[in-house]
């Protein structure tokens, strides 16, 4: 790309910049994004106003969702990644949740304080409070890159508990107006689990489509843009609340020791509310460095499907996105080799890797980009449907050069990334399947035809 003997307009390269973050964050552009059936939404199309990230309620996870991802909150940062809701195009939201070794009181402390956010959370330079009442806090933010500058402006308001009900905790909403990142909202709850523990959730849903003029585009074309930037996010603010509590009380974490590429221990008849709404992602950490992500979701379609459509190296590797495509190498018993690339300009990237179809689905990236990462898949029928285990530990370091700048900055946010990701090749394989259904059925239909 070249612009001649100037140099590009700061606004145009903070619109350029921007662009290609968001398709680093996900590297989903194409990936149609499925929401849950009919059947299993309880609620149908809804009428009145159009949807509106600023206004429309977070649910959030509430304290059943939370008995129920306790198990998991032990080892780490448990998530819900909402479906999309297509018959009302209301934008999907993200739910993290994670204990903290710190008071609620603690990390009220660090919440309510955004002119300190810059000194923990690296994707913000500056933070100027505009005004300060007793429960609300208006703020400009700022992050600068070389040339490049985003900004926007919030709204906090605080909400403490009455005497009486000391053990709901605390709630905080931040509103954001106006930037170069939308508009929407982000929850957050702090629920003391004791005297030096709590448990912290975020919910976030920003609406790049409010946005500037081509991240709107990039919105409007693929809701896949919305979540993967919402989820890196999510993850970089929770992460760095938690980290920052935890300092300032003097908690010290036990030295992490490796646990290998396990597969999640999970309960299906537990999550199977959760699971309704959205997907489910568990984050093991060992100290800064990521040692497992694992997504549990549903696909509608028999295991069978499933499972064909996974080890179609090529079919299901070019679905990925656009610029994608796969090719197989070699087919040695159930190894397949297969060389894959996303060929787009500043992310694009390129390999090989191994398909094992054992009952286990694994995939190891043997050269290129993500080299040493490993992917498995887990398939069980459930009724009529698959339940699908996805887990997996891979070096974003070893990936696309945009990529591997923005973990830099911020490992929290390199961990989003790497989540986005994961949530990615999970939802690919249902849009894929439900798409090779779709062609199954109206080659039978076609065949019957002939028949008569």
């Amino acid at each position: 790309m070249s612009f001649g003997d100037r140099p590009p307009s700061v606004p145009l390269m903070r619109s350029l910049f921007l662009t290609v973050i968001l398709c680093a964050a996900g590297w989903t552009l194409g990936i149609a994004e499925v929401s849950a059936s009919p059947a299993e939404i309880a609620k149908g199309p809804q009428t009145g106003a159009k949807p509106s990230a600023r206004t429309d309620r977070l649910t959030g996870l509430s304290r059943d969702d939370l008995k129920r991802l306790a198990p998991h909150l032990e080892r780490g940062p448990v998530a819900l990644i909402e479906f999309a809701d297509v018959d009302t195009d209301a934008l999907p939201a993200i739910h993290i949740a994670t204990t903290v070794h710190a008071s609620a009181a603690r990390v009220l402390e660090v919440v309510r304080k955004p002119e300190g956010y810059p000194r923990f959370l690296p994707t913000l330079d500056e933070v100027t409070v505009l005004g300060r009442g007793p429960q609300s806090i208006i703020y400009d933010w700022r992050w600068e890159m070389a040339v490049l500058e985003f900004a926007g402006r919030n709204t906090m308001t605080v909400y403490e508990p009455t005497a009486s009900r000391l053990s709901d905790g605390y709630r905080v909403t931040i509103d954001s107006h106006s930037g170069d990142l939308g508009a929407g909202r982000i929850a957050l709850r702090i629920i003391p689990t004791g005297d030096s523990t709590c448990t912290l959730t975020i919910s976030m849903r920003m609406d790049l489509r409010e946005a500037n003029y081509v991240a709107r585009q990039l919105a409007v074309a693929a809701r896949s843009v919305n979540r993967s930037a919402n989820i890196a996010l999510t993850y970089s603010m929770l992460l760095g609340f938690q980290l920052e509590a935890q300092r300032r009380d003097g908690y010290v974490a036990p030295e992490a020791l490796p646990k290998g590429l396990l597969a999640p221990e999970i309960d299906s008849h537990a999550l199977i509310p959760l699971l309704m709404r959205g997907d489910v992602v568990m984050l093991d950490l060992a100290g800064a460095s990521l040692e497992r992500v694992a997504v549990v979701g549903f696909v509608h379609h028999p295991r069978q499907l499933v499972r064909d459509t996974m080890l179609d190296a090529k079919s299901f590797g070019a679905s990925l996105m656009p610029g994608a495509s796969a090719e197989v190498v070699k087919q040695e018993g159930t190894t397949t080799t297969f060389a894959w690339e996303i060929d787009l300009p500043l992310v694009g990237v390129g390999g090989e890797m191994q398909m094992d179809g054992e009952d286990v689905i694994q995939i190891r990236a043997t050269e290129g980009a993500l080299d040493g990462g490993r992917w498995l898949f887990d398939t069980k029928q459930f009724g009529g449907s698959t339940l699908v285990t996805a887990w997996a530990r891979f070096d974003l370091s070893d990936s696309a050069w945009l990529v591997r700048k923005l973990a830099e900055v911020d490992k929290n946010l390199g961990h989003g990334l790497t989540v986005a990701s994961e949530v990615m090749l999970v939802r690919a394989l249902r849009s894929r399947t439900s798409k090779r259904a779709d062609e199954l059925a109206a080659a039978a239909a076609l065949k019957k035809k002939k028949v008569k």
